[in-house]
């Protein structure tokens, strides 16, 4: 069974430099228009979420409250509704009560660099993540100057590609105007 092959469509290209600017101009607007649709779109975006917010404000200020009324609540009734026997229990279609929480490390007053060495000088080296990454920036430095030949021999490179692009030009500052000496008239300044 023979593979068929598509070909591409072909690509059309400016054929002189007026149609080049043509389509340059054309391009820029594109992205222009682009970049404002992106920026309406956003702008939407957080007004909707600036009025969700203003909206779920209270209703969690509210949550909140009710939420430590009923801890207070539970603390002081648990023992009499669940006589004892649990930690929570299943009320008005929901389940209240106390959970432990999953276990965490608490250093209070020590800071991690602290217990590092602390560990490293008991030798509990594995208990203590060290994690190794290439400086690039350095290698290329070394790749680009003296010891290049052997950072080549470890097959080491340094790629570079040259890339189109288009940006869109920067406005032009006006010239300072150029004044011949003896043409600027000199006046005193009144006191």
């Amino acid at each position: 069974m023979a593979i068929r092959r598509h070909k591409a469509d072909r690509q059309a290209a400016p054929q002189t430099i007026e149609e080049a600017s043509f389509r340059l101009a054309a391009y820029l607007d594109a992205q222009a228009r682009a970049e404002q649709l992106r920026a309406d779109a956003d702008a939407k975006i957080a007004a909707i979420e600036a009025a969700r917010d203003d909206a779920v404000a209270p209703l969690a200020a509210s949550a909140n409250c009710l939420f430590m009324e009923l801890r207070a609540w539970w603390a002081v009734e648990k023992n009499e509704i669940t006589g004892g026997q649990r930690k929570s229990i299943e009320l008005a279609g929901a389940q209240i009560g106390e959970r432990t929480t999953p276990p965490r490390l608490a250093h209070p007053g020590l800071k991690s660099d602290d217990i590092v060495e602390r560990l490293r000088a008991k030798g509990w080296d594995e208990l203590v993540r060290t994690k190794r990454s290439l400086d690039k920036p350095g290698l290329i430095k070394m790749l680009q100057g003296d010891h290049a030949d052997q950072m080549k021999a470890f097959g080491l490179d340094v790629a570079q590609r040259e890339e189109f692009f288009i940006d869109r030009a920067q406005p032009k500052s006006a010239d300072p105007e150029k004044v011949e000496p003896g043409e600027v008239e000199i006046r005193e300044a009144k006191r």
